[in-house]
């Protein structure tokens, strides 16, 4: 499934999805380029590939959780800065999952990276990883949403979720080691701000919810740094989505 397009200042194509079954990569012309293999039974991966302005293949990576637990690994959005370098933002989709995601770069060389939750990647121009970090902890549900390159800053929207009664922590990775911790017992979305070194500087929390939560969508902000912030209700188990 396709999940998100970029363009850089150059014209060059950012394509982003997700898959089950082998994915088969073509350029101009209809010219096979590579199949990108699928993960395994009931597991879902991800993909990253670019293209140049005319559409010829450049290069690609595939990302994938690994280990014994039915999981997806998901990226729903690309952030393009201006010197080329891509951010994409994705998650760990399944309950309680633990699982790291594995990267499997151009040459197939693999990392794995970020134990389960929602994370950010950043790769180069030549698509080389160069960093990760994001949102992991106790939470039964996470998902990040939806990224925002503005000047020197990446701003992403995310929701934890947990809702069997207990109080349990949840922490956004810095790469500084400034890492922020909360502690939720129902769901709440929030909106964090990182350099583009994946340095956190900000977060604001909704607070929790009374038995409902929101899906946060889409993000954009305008040249008077306004922020808006699309999304959609789940009145899950008769809440109403409210927060505190």
């Amino acid at each position: 499934a396709f999940s998100d397009l970029n363009v850089d200042k150059a014209g060059n194509i950012f394509v982003a999805g997700t898959f089950e079954s082998d994915v088969i990569l073509r350029d101009v012309g209809d010219k096979y380029v590579y199949t990108i293999p699928r993960v395994g039974e009931l597991k879902r991966g991800a993909y990253l590939v670019k293209f140049d302005n005319a559409g010829k293949f450049l290069w690609k990576t595939r990302f994938a959780t690994e280990g014994p637990q039915i999981t997806d690994a998901s990226i729903n959005s690309i952030s393009i800065d201006e010197s080329g370098n891509a951010y994409v933002v994705g998650s760990v989709l399944w309950y309680y999952s633990t699982e790291g995601i594995a990267i499997y770069e151009e040459d197939e060389s693999k990392l794995r990276v970020n134990p389960g939750g929602s994370f950010i990647l950043k790769f180069n121009q030549s698509g080389r990883y160069v960093w990760d970090t994001g949102l992991q902890g106790e939470v039964a549900y996470n998902s990040a949403a939806a990224s925002f390159i503005t000047g020197n800053s990446l701003y992403f929207t995310y929701t934890a979720s947990h809702t069997d009664g207990n109080r349990v922590a949840y922490t956004l990775n810095s790469n500084d080691g400034k890492s922020v911790k909360h502690s939720i017992s129902g769901s709440e979305f929030g909106l964090a701000k990182y350099t583009l070194d994946g340095n956190l500087e900000r977060v604001f929390t909704s607070g929790e919810n009374e038995g409902g939560f929101l899906n946060p969508g889409g993000i954009y902000i305008d040249a008077d740094d306004n922020i808006v912030i699309s999304g959609t209700i789940d009145p899950s188990n008769g809440g109403t989505g409210r927060y505190n």
